[in-house]
């Protein structure tokens, strides 16, 4: 103090009371939506909304309540083709919450059906199913036996049966 006498000032500080934040979580997204679970990220508060510090942020979804100090949640062990409506609210300090962000409403995925009971023998092919289509594919094992003699000429034969007869040979010839 340049102006008094004795040197000496008094000086207050005053600081204002926590309050609860008054803004949404900023540009929330879901992504890595599966038949069992969603990613959520969202971003902070403007500095000027959080009236405090954000201790962290209460995540509803259908039924459940999480609190995580993130700005992001992975869900998992959901059910498949369900459908969720999510909030999501900043905590500022002595647990006060802050408006909520709704995120639009949407679904997991739908489980892939399992695979249809097949049948098969040597004789038919039946494919017992209740879906739209199914592509199945197999082979047949081919067998090819011959003979080979130098009186003779070479007799090949290939076919799916693995049995075949050659006829017009000459006994005791090699």
């Amino acid at each position: 103090n340049t102006a008094g006498v004795n040197g000496s000032t008094n000086s207050t500080t005053a600081v204002t009371p926590p309050t609860a934040p008054t803004a949404k979580p900023q540009n929330p997204s879901v992504g890595n939506i599966t038949t069992g679970g969603f990613h959520l990220t969202w971003d902070r508060l403007p500095l000027l909304k959080r009236n405090g510090i954000i201790q962290g942020y209460q995540v509803t979804y259908n039924s459940q309540v999480v609190t995580t100090s993130q700005r992001m949640l992975t869900v998992q062990g959901v059910q498949p083709n369900t459908n969720f409506n999510v909030t999501v609210a900043a905590i500022g300090n002595q647990g006060a919450f802050g408006p909520r962000f709704s995120y639009a409403a949407f679904s997991t995925r739908q489980a892939v059906p399992d695979p249809p009971e097949v049948t098969a023998s040597s004789t038919n092919y039946t494919v017992s199913v209740n879906i739209v289509s199914v592509n199945r594919s197999w082979t047949t094992r081919l067998y090819c036996v011959g003979i080979m003699a130098p009186s003779l000429p070479a007799q090949v034969t290939c076919d799916t049966s693995g049995t075949k007869t050659f006829h017009s040979l000459k006994p005791y010839t090699v």
